[in-house]
């Protein structure tokens, strides 16, 4: 019994340290908390997840409330293309031929319809609560930014639809994920989670990708390389593998990546004006 009790101690009080919120009593867990614990284990008021959340939210209320809600492909609460476009989606032939080069990042925040917006939340608090669960929220931010900017310039390259939505952002954070697995070497059981929550969410989205020809498999891809060289270089809680020659490789190739998309695009690419 005393044996039993030394475990317990010991696993709760390495928990503590991870940052979990795990009850001294498990029977004061309820279902509410358990989720809190194991899905959104960071989430707070003032969190990168929270703040990203209300910026989409009211993003889509002021697009909503300024050129009003359209009932297009029997979808209640959507918001018009010439909306979308005025507030700044993706539109390679704007970024090319206008310069609007903000759109890279302003079709990170808009959202085309209240299903898409509450999807999008759902995967961006729980991947988000991950993330700042083994890095801080200024790091996560700048991750997210990074890597939504980087799966915008993949997806201007392949492609010449105009886009919207934070899937980059979200993908990204997951390679960042991976990225601080290779800083956490000791701690195997949380490394087993996160991979395969990472894994799981990979795949249903690349899977919703081949069945929807909305999705933009190809920027996903940008996104999680990108992200995934974001985790090597920001230093994660708990960090005990040293990761100096791999930060300095990772900051050399995101910024060829991100120079020689942009050379691509402006010197060789001719988007179509839709």
């Amino acid at each position: 019994m005393q044996i039993e009790m030394r475990n317990y101690q010991t696993c709760h009080n390495f928990c503590l340290k991870q940052g979990e919120n795990i009850l001294d009593d498990p029977r004061q867990e309820n279902f509410c908390s358990t989720i809190s614990s194991y899905c959104c284990p960071n989430l707070r008021i003032i969190s990168f997840s929270i703040i990203a959340t209300v910026i989409d939210i009211v993003m889509f209320i002021i697009m909503g409330s300024l050129d009003g809600f359209t009932k297009e492909e029997n979808m209640t609460l959507q918001i018009s293309k010439e909306t979308l476009q005025n507030f700044g989606q993706l539109n390679p032939y704007s970024v090319k031929y206008q310069y609007e080069f903000f759109r890279v990042v302003s079709s990170t925040f808009l959202h085309k319809d209240l299903l898409a917006l509450t999807l999008a939340v759902l995967a961006q608090l729980l991947v988000g609560s991950l993330c700042e669960h083994n890095g801080s929220s200024g790091i996560i931010c700048l991750c997210y930014l990074i890597s939504s900017i980087g799966g915008n310039l993949t997806s201007l390259l392949l492609s010449d639809a105009s886009q919207s939505g934070n899937e980059f952002g979200i993908f990204g954070l997951l390679g960042t994920l991976f990225g601080f697995l290779v800083q956490i070497t000791r701690n195997g059981e949380q490394q087993r989670q996160i991979t395969l929550i990472i894994l799981f969410y990979l795949l249903a989205n690349l899977t919703l990708g081949f069945l929807v020809p909305e999705m933009r498999n190809f920027g996903h891809f940008g996104s999680i390389v990108i992200g995934l060289l974001c985790g090597t270089i920001f230093p994660a809680r708990n960090r005990e593998y040293p990761v100096g020659k791999v930060r300095m490789v990772s900051v050399g190739l995101i910024f060829l990546y991100f120079t020689s998309a942009i050379y691509i695009f402006y010197g060789f690419r001719n988007p179509l004006h839709e």
